[in-house]
């Protein structure tokens, strides 16, 4: 798979699609007495591919039926909103620091039942921000 490749992309009959719905499945499997409401992917090195692998964990949950929201975390290189072509500037960032309203950051995408929040504008202080009591209050 090359760089930011996403599963839309691709023969959903692939070996690699696949694999995808696996995890999809081992993540729904992990929640049989409740529903999952959150995902997260992360490493802590840069360049691993988590925003790939996120997108299309996204992709293939949507496709399933469920409703799903894609959301960028990454406030230093966010990646999100060129792997769907969308405007990174009205996001999560914006929502935090209450410039903007959640309908204003919410992006819908070609696939149905996936909607994507971009990081927003990049903030000189990212790490305060997530870490924030207004991230806590819409998140929490």
């Amino acid at each position: 798979m090359g760089t930011k490749t996403l599963l839309t992309q691709i023969d959903s009959y692939s070996p690699l699609y696949e694999q995808f719905r696996m995890i999809r499945t081992g993540i729904d499997f992990t929640s049989i007495d409740k529903e999952n409401n959150v995902v997260m992917v992360t490493s802590s090195e840069s360049g691993t591919g988590k925003s790939t692998i996120a997108s299309n964990i996204a992709v293939v949950t949507a496709q399933s039926g469920k409703k799903t929201l894609l959301i960028d975390t990454d406030l230093r290189k966010p990646t999100i909103h060129k792997i769907f072509s969308k405007n990174m500037y009205n996001g999560l960032s914006n929502l935090i620091t209450g410039d903007l309203e959640l309908e204003e950051v919410l992006q819908k995408t070609s696939v149905n039942n996936l909607s994507i929040m971009t990081s927003g504008i990049i903030p000189p202080n990212p790490t305060d921000l997530l870490a924030s009591t207004r991230m806590k209050k819409n998140f929490g």
